[in-house]
């Protein structure tokens, strides 16, 4: 018969085989498991994303100042999660979810281009084609593009305030900066079951530091590799107003999509005005007395990153590893740039996107179309004259591929062909993917 000592002893060997088993097999990796109760401690990892000094004022016995400068670690151990396992309902990154059957999609014998031959060189057409995409950030295939998207809409947002310079000063509010807001530890929790009050903290934080409003971009985890490369600047295509696609697949080859582990560092990423008075130094925001000051008093970390050269290329960075949760806003907006507030600042009207032109002639590009049978098609057929018709003899010739070693996606120069405007009433296929009908 087993003694009352013998579960106890049997729970402890239990729970130390656990913790060989784990060090072994997952923490040699640099891989700890949050799911589990009982974390690992791993002298190996760093405790905090930045070692921030707290400074602490004294006076000594004869009045002197002493100050003292300690290290104060945020977090005390990293907790690693698997990003690319889905978590519909839970904190993920862009791309780690499900396309839809028809993502990335391209119609060949469709496109818009420009048929003006007599302003091309070699008398050649210039077609553009567009995969199809959902927009989603989930999504592996049009994430890419979603981040170009918002990233633009935020540049906007910026632009219609420094009348089309979003890199330019406002009067009042100075140039957009890039602040990051971190999370304590002991608000860490609060992503999971509160997450409009930690993003309420965290605007109250920013306001205290100086930011009077701008977009917030939260980031649920962090990783060392995706900063040991200073990302590229993607070009901008003229002839569309968006990132170049040859630059902007350059850039994310170039990133580390491939890493699945990141670990767990809630914070805040800000693009947005702190106005700065150059000649009272009093008044300058972002100085160590206020950042060490919100730090005692919070245990809240700011970091001023400095005025931005490129708001989209910035913003598209944070955006391409934000956090990604269903039913919860990736940029949100606070202060004098919340959706409450910003037409107060008089900013210019919202203005229609520009729609694409030819990179040789400038023309617009139009809705064109592949059809071989365009002479057969515009026959007119009679039900009392149908015997009498004769077949056509003509030779099929299938849509053009693009040139071999090119990316499908993009814009090329073909031979006259077939290609044909729409006639009215006429519509190609949608380059928006809308969420698949149930029934």
């Amino acid at each position: 018969m087993m003694s009352e000592t013998q579960p106890q002893v049997i729970n402890e060997i239990s729970e130390e085989l656990f913790d060989r088993v784990y060090r072994q097999s997952l923490v040699s990796l640099g891989i700890l498991p949050t799911s589990h109760r009982k974390s690992i401690r791993s002298s190996s990892t760093k405790k905090s994303i930045w070692d921030f000094d707290s400074e602490t004022i004294q006076y000594g016995p004869n009045g002197q100042v002493i100050i003292t400068r300690l290290k104060q670690p945020d977090y005390s151990i990293r907790l690693y999660v698997d990003v690319k396992v889905c978590r519909p309902l839970g904190w993920n990154l862009p791309s780690n979810g499900a396309p839809y059957d028809l993502c990335g999609h391209i119609y060949w014998a469709e496109g818009k281009g420009c048929l003006e031959v007599h302003n091309h060189p070699g008398s050649t057409v210039y077609i553009r084609r567009v995969a199809l995409t959902c927009f989603r950030a989930e999504c592996p295939v049009c994430y890419q593009k979603w981040a170009s998207r918002e990233a633009r809409r935020i540049e906007d947002k910026f632009k219609r305030l420094s009348r089309n310079n979003a890199e330019a000063s406002v009067p009042g509010l100075g140039k957009p900066i890039h602040a990051v807001v971190c999370v304590p530890e002991s608000d860490a929790y609060l992503m999971h079951d509160d997450f409009p009050l930690l993003r309420a903290k965290a605007y109250v934080i920013a306001t205290r530091a100086g930011i009077v409003g701008g977009g917030a971009i939260f980031h649920p985890y962090a990783n060392e590799d995706m900063h040991e490369e200073t990302p590229e600047k993607i070009l901008i295509d003229k002839s569309t107003g968006d990132f170049a696609l040859d630059s902007l697949r350059a850039y994310y080859a170039k990133m580390d999509k491939h890493i699945n582990f990141w670990y767990v560092r809630p914070h805040f990423h800000i693009i947005g005005y702190a106005p700065r008075d150059w000649d009272n130094p009093d008044n300058d925001p972002f100085t160590d007395e206020k950042v060490s000051s919100i730090y005692a008093d919070t245990g809240w970390v700011v970091k001023n990153l400095g005025v931005r050269d490129s708001v989209r290329n910035t913003a598209h960075y944070q955006l391409s590893h934000c956090g990604v949760k269903k039913g919860v806003q990736t940029v949100t907006w606070f202060g004098l740039l919340s959706n409450r507030k910003y037409c107060e600042l008089d900013p210019l009207p919202k203005r229609a996107r520009a729609k694409p032109t030819c990179p040789e002639c400038q023309a617009e590009l139009q809705p064109v179309r592949w059809d071989p049978l365009a002479e057969v098609q515009i026959q007119t057929f009679n039900i009392d004259t149908f015997t009498e018709l004769k077949v056509l003899d003509f030779e099929y010739v299938p849509p053009p591929l693009p040139p071999p070693g090119l990316p499908p996606e993009g814009g090329y120069w073909f031979d006259l062909g077939s290609w044909r405007y729409l006639n009215k009433g006429e519509k190609n296929h949608s380059c928006f993917i809308r969420r698949p009908d149930s029934r």
